[in-house]
């Protein structure tokens, strides 16, 4: 009989020790997760040991310390900041960032406010309260704007899709006051591509070809041809091109047909692309070719060609 309680006290002792060790190790987990930012995670974690451990050590320290409630108010506050970082700077985001805004961001407004909510119902003495009542009214804030922003973007790609364009144009300029000219024309590019796709061309094409209708004989085809280049309304081309200066009072580049400046060059004014801010501190990629996509151009006194460029992206080696 005494073996029998001996073994069986060994037993509790043993499968005591056994889960004060499980809880351990599951608390540690939850704090790593917790330490980088996976607050889901970890609270999934602190929810498992006080359900399967809840009589050990760590399941106490857990309550007494109140780390879910913690977990959740930063679960929400992390959320929070990278979409408030969006909201708030998205002049500055890039191009790639601007255009991949999406309405996942909606559903993160959504978890950020379950996770403060929730606080606020669990733990109405919450010392995180004030704090938290701060952060919604941020959330209830800057929501309608990204809203808007999404729900636009949506809107033009239907459109677009549609293949209606003076509703596509219609909506873009419902944030056009909300946006950078720079994201504008990243957005006005999108249509205009849909729409007209930009002719492959070349620097030398583009000259002869303004040169061609600028020189010819008065006809009313010429005429309306050569107003169209003056007002800026050409056909829009994509060129590969070497750059070769830049001209920052006039937000111009020179560009070249071919490599070492050979062939034609054209004046590129880039005023409103992503490349505007690019050129204020760096110098054109020596013997790199860009890819210069916007509309042919002529001035109106010399009748020489130019680009008012929509986009310059410089390319992969």
């Amino acid at each position: 009989m005494k073996k029998i309680i001996i073994v069986l006290f060994c037993f509790i002792l043993f499968a005591g020790c056994s889960q004060e060790q499980r809880a351990e190790r599951t608390y540690a987990k939850a704090k790593a997760f917790e330490e980088s930012n996976n607050y889901q995670e970890a609270i999934n974690l602190y929810n498992h040991l006080l359900t399967s451990y809840p009589e050990t050590e760590k399941a106490k320290q857990i309550k007494n310390e109140n780390l879910l409630e913690t977990a959740y108010f930063n679960m929400g506050k992390f959320k929070l900041a990278a979409i408030a970082e969006k909201g708030q700077n998205i002049n500055n985001l890039s191009e790639e960032e601007f255009l991949n805004l999406n309405a996942t961001i909606q559903d993160e407004f959504n978890d950020a406010r379950a996770a403060f909510e929730y606080v606020l119902q669990h733990y109405p003495q919450s010392q995180y309260k004030d704090a938290i009542n701060i952060f919604l009214d941020g959330i209830n804030q800057l929501a309608p704007k990204m809203q808007k922003m999404l729900t636009t973007k949506a809107n033009i790609a239907k459109y677009v899709s549609e293949k209606k364009w003076q509703s596509a144009n219609e909506e873009l300029n419902k944030i056009k006051n909300d946006i950078t000219p720079e994201h504008y024309k990243l957005i006005e590019k999108q249509i205009n591509d849909a729409r007209y796709a930009p002719v492959d061309s070349t620097i030398n094409r583009v000259v002869n070809y303004v040169g061609s209708i600028m020189d010819a004989d008065y006809s009313v085809h010429t005429i309306q041809a050569a107003m169209e280049l003056i007002q800026c309304q050409g056909e829009r081309v994509k060129v590969q091109a070497v750059i070769e200066s830049v001209d920052r009072r006039r937000k111009s580049v020179k560009a070249y047909n071919g490599p070492r400046y050979s062939g034609e060059s054209v004046e590129v004014f880039y005023e409103g692309t992503t490349a505007e801010n690019y050129f204020l501190d760096n110098e054109p990629a020596s013997s790199q070719t860009y890819t210069i996509v916007g509309k042919v151009c002529a001035y109106r006194n010399t009748g020489g060609a130019y680009i008012r460029a929509e986009s310059i992206t410089l390319n992969s080696r």
